[in-house]
């Protein structure tokens, strides 16, 4: 039987474009990117480049890494796949938000005495 992979000849898939991570909450990120512009059918692979390591795949043009550490700056790659091939990653940084309800010790002590 012949395989039609033996007559097509694939090249590496386009990186996403404008691939953009913005903080949600205090533990969540999003990312959000452009299809790349020549039409293929892909899937994506987000990673979270940090000691944690997670990744998600998707279809979409977005996704969300949840359970992280508040405050903190994570960076993350986004590659394109198709056919068995990766693009080169685009990447992208953000920090989550701070915790909205900690305060500078020394403001604690300003509102303690004004108690």
């Amino acid at each position: 039987t012949l395989d039609l992979q033996d007559f097509f000849f694939f090249s590496e898939p386009k990186s996403v474009d404008n691939l953009i991570a913005q903080a949600v909450t205090t533990t969540q990120i999003r990312l959000t990117w452009s299809h790349p512009d020549d039409k293929g059918i892909y899937t994506y692979e987000a990673l979270l480049v940090h000691a944690q390591g997670q990744s998600k795949s998707t279809s979409d043009n977005s996704t969300t890494f949840e359970n992280l550490e508040p405050g903190t700056d994570y960076t993350f790659s986004v590659t394109t796949k198709a056919y068995g091939e990766t693009s080169e990653p685009s990447v992208a940084s953000s920090f989550t938000s701070k915790n909205p309800f900690s305060c500078h010790p020394l403001l604690h002590l300003i509102l303690d005495r004004k108690s």
